[in-house]
């Protein structure tokens, strides 16, 4: 590299360990959630803690990909558990990346290609938000960009080279489940498109070895703990259909009916919603069959519409605006200013990075014997529609999407270096039709807005979990609520939001505007567990909340009924049963018919059986037991 090359070098990566320096100190210092991980994070910060705690093996098939909680449990174990230490070596990892994309785009058009590849991925707010957030992304990019570094360069390469692809191809698909479809294809490509040097079979041996040594263990271990031979996860099927059923014409990551957007729950609510379907008890690995199978029997029945929800995802997957899963970059940049500083977004390296793609293909095209460079476009072309493929079939959102900005980043840069030598009206053409397809909008600023009250209402349920109402909870409460006065899960949030200004009341001795508060609560209640149209999960989210309520004012026989409406749809909650056993405890004490007592007195028994020191601490527990056998249950 040249020495204005390697100043501009210098800069990019000052540039790009800059903005991600100062996004990490915003995000820390002024973000409502700096603090407190939510969703996909808060299963991989708990699962990571439990890892440094010693718990290596676990006791259940994975769910979801491995090798980012442990990442994260190996850097708890050595430092403890420091978000800010995370976010730092997560920025690190973002600046390690940018690099390899300079790299990339240096083999792909040379040093100076590199340079506006680095630059463009530098400063994409998406990937300088990235290191904030306990995502797997930010172990998955740098991985994926050295397997594009390993797969473009030009040549049929040895034995080691495939072997390497094949061992980073299985972290990654230990990262992202989707990234197991490009393994086959490697495999193919080494043993039918690699016809030179040595013979095609060790290529494909080579790579099978690399691939083995990283999967291998993790697929004995799920068969171990779960009797299943799962090679990451158990997740496919329910991935599949998550983005592809009727209920969801966009394909995007969303909550469906049957299933909680908490990570701790998702497998159970799966397999719950498939055992109910099948009238059979089912395993991890049938599970995932089954939701595979559903998949299919849609597709079958539903052709045209499937084809409509495989269009929307590659419009949602290209286009310009950043698709929310558990943060919505407009949300966040509230609060972190580096995301709102005036950069290219992804609108504007999608429509490069495309239009580079497409000129690439019209130079190529028919073309039998080719350079080093135009081998190694070509290969990138390839690997990029090949991951396009996996997401498009699968679900998208902003962070599924992340690792096509290694590959646009640096098509982007060698199409706009060329430029200089090659100004053509085709040029000009590629880039509108570039541009039409990323700009074309897929959502209004309606459902733009209803993406916000998404993350306003996460929000909202964190701080009302996290103490007492403050103004700041209430007025989002309310405007929520105007803003969505029909909508189950803001009705149940106000309910909550009641519930908690009645509890700060009862603090404060003003029990009587607690009472009414309480009230006004339970009938908000009350007409949504009566409403047909309320989905079961919201359903059972208002049992919960209702039985809690009745909890508090020792109405025992509303409590029970309340928490036994939220376990007809959660039968294995812990914390549901034993607020359960709390409730029959109660009845049995209150109830003056000797019957009741009885049955009240056995269910409770039972229910307090099958729990562990746990769900209910063993005082807790003797306590209960001593207050049956005094009431004669």
């Amino acid at each position: 590299m040249k020495t204005k090359a390697a100043w501009a070098l210098f800069l990019v990566l000052a540039i790009a360990g800059g903005l991600r320096g100062w996004s990490v100190y915003e995000y820390t210092q002024a973000h409502p959630l700096g603090g407190a991980p939510t969703i996909d994070e808060a299963s991989y910060d708990d699962w990571a803690v439990e890892i440094s705690g010693g718990e290596w093996r676990g006791e259940e098939v994975f769910f979801q990909e491995p090798l980012y909680p442990y990442f994260l449990g190996v850097i708890y174990s050595l430092v403890g558990r420091d978000l800010l230490i995370v976010r730092l070596l997560q920025a690190a990892l973002g600046v390690l990346t940018c690099w390899l994309v300079v790299k990339l785009g240096r083999r792909l058009g040379g040093d100076w290609a590199g340079i506006v590849a680095g630059l463009l991925f530098a400063c994409l707010p998406s990937l300088v938000l990235l290191p904030c957030l306990l995502l797997k992304p930010n172990l998955h990019l740098p991985l994926f960009c050295a397997l594009a570094l390993l797969f473009t360069r030009p040549g049929p390469g040895g034995i080691r080279r495939w072997l390497l692809v094949g061992a980073v191809g299985g972290l990654c698909a230990l990262l992202r489940g989707n990234s197991l479809v490009l393994l086959p294809v490697f495999f193919l490509w080494t043993v039918s498109v690699l016809p030179r040097g040595l013979p095609s079979i060790v290529r494909g041996l080579s790579f099978l070895l690399g691939a083995f040594m990283l999967l291998a263990p993790i697929a004995w271990r799920n068969h171990e703990v779960g009797g299943v031979w799962a090679l990451t996860t158990s997740g496919a099927g329910t991935n599949l259909y998550g983005g592809n059923n009727l209920e969801n014409p966009r394909g995007v990551a969303t909550e469906l009916a049957f299933v909680r957007g908490i990570p701790e729950h998702e497998a159970d609510d799966w397999r719950r919603e498939a055992e109910r379907r099948t009238g059979e008890a089912l395993d991890a690995g049938e599970v995932s069959r089954f939701w595979f199978a559903e998949t299919g029997r849609s597709l079958i029945r539903n052709p045209l519409a499937h084809l409509e929800i495989l269009w929307n995802k590659l419009r949602a997957t290209m286009g310009w605006y950043a698709v929310p899963d558990n943060h919505s970059l407009a949300w966040d940049s509230r609060y972190v200013s580096a995301l709102r500083l005036p950069v290219p977004g992804f609108g504007v390296l999608a429509t490069l990075g495309l239009a580079g793609m497409l000129m690439c293909s019209v130079r190529l095209y028919g073309r039998k014997e080719m350079s080093g460079r135009e081998e190694a476009c070509l290969r990138a072309g390839l690997l990029f529609l090949l991951y396009l493929g996996t997401i498009v079939l699968t679900v998208t959102s902003m962070r599924a999407r992340m690792p096509l900005c290694v590959l646009l980043a640096p098509m982007a840069g060698a199409w706009l270096i060329s430029l200089r030598s090659r100004p053509r009206l085709g040029s000009a053409l590629a880039v509108c039709m570039s541009a039409s397809f990323v700009a074309w909008p897929l959502w209004s600023p309606l459902e733009q807005a209803q993406d916000l009250s998404e993350r306003d209402y996460n929000f909202a349920v964190h701080q009302l979990r996290s103490g007492p109402p403050s103004p700041e909870t209430r007025d989002l409460v309310v405007s929520l609520v105007a803003a969505h006065p029909n909508t189950a899960r803001i009705r149940i949030l106000s309910a909550e939001f009641q519930f908690a200004e009645a509890l700060r009341l009862r603090a404060q001795k003003e029990e009587a505007m607690a009472v009414v508060v309480e009230e006004a609560a339970l009938r908000s209640l009350a007409e949504l567990t009566d409403l047909e149209s309320v989905s079961p999960r919201d359903r059972m989210s208002a049992h919960r909340l209702a039985g809690w309520i009745y909890t508090t004012r020792r109405n025992w026989e509303s409590a029970e009924l309340s928490f036994r409406g939220a376990r007809e749809f959660d039968s294995e909650s812990s914390e549901l049963a034993a607020a359960h056993a709390q409730a029959l405890v109660g009845c049995a004490e209150g109830d003056a018919v000797e019957a009741r007592r009885i049955q009240c007195g056995e269910e409770a028994r039972a229910i307090l059986g099958e729990l562990d020191d746990r769900a209910v601490p063993a005082e807790m527990r003797d306590e209960l037991l001593e207050r049956l056998s005094a009431a004669g249950a």
